[in-house]
């Protein structure tokens, strides 16, 4: 299977290019990503398909459930 050609002028890959750090800067801050999607101007789905790829400074925030079925715990 061959890459994808991404098709179109190269200021506007560019400017998607920028557009795709000032997203990934902003959740690295800690922007929550509502407020990321109404400062790029962008849907949802590209916010979170690049923000769940960034982990947060200082956070040792867990995600989902334990193992047992309860809850997971926020550790300080």
């Amino acid at each position: 299977m061959m890459a994808k050609t991404t098709r179109g002028a190269p200021e506007a890959r560019q400017v998607r290019l920028l557009e795709n750090l000032l997203i990934a800067q902003l959740a690295m801050a800690g922007v929550p990503q509502e407020e990321i999607r109404k400062i790029v101007g962008c849907d949802m789905n590209r916010v979170s398909a690049i923000a769940k790829h960034v982990r947060i400074r200082g956070s040792n925030r867990r995600r989902g459930r334990a193992r047992d079925g309860k809850k997971a715990k926020d550790t300080p």
